[in-house]
């Protein structure tokens, strides 16, 4: 059984997508960033991931943790870029207190398990 000793983190932008790879083992880490492709985003993450199993051959079957984030969605939003949606709900749902929870405002902004008043 293969030793996994790897962490890799990934975020796709709209302009560039980046990469953090992790040794866990020995505590050093790489970069690499690419241009984002639009019009499939994972064709980005592909050829980022090829790119550095050459820098590092044989980290893939290593990597115990594949952590994926990206500003693709809020930068649509913000660029009123998306399709047109609408959302129905009642009070009842509790559905308003989930989304106003889930606007990205907090009153401490590094604390992630902050709450409400």
């Amino acid at each position: 059984m293969v030793e996994k000793s790897y962490r890799l983190g990934c975020d796709i932008g709209g302009t560039f997508t980046d990469f953090v790879l992790l040794n866990d083992r020995t505590g050093e880490i790489k970069i690499y960033k690419c241009l984002t492709t639009p019009h499939d985003p994972s064709d980005a993450v592909e050829h980022g991931i090829r790119e550095m199993e050459k820098n590092t051959p044989g980290f893939v079957e290593k990597t115990d943790e594949l952590i994926h984030g990206t500003t693709l969605v809020i930068n649509s939003i913000i660029e009123r870029k998306g399709a047109k949606t609408g959302l129905i709900t009642t009070k009842a749902s509790g559905m308003f207190w989930k989304l106003e929870g889930g606007s990205g405002t907090r009153l401490t902004m590094f604390l992630l398990n902050s709450r409400s008043p």
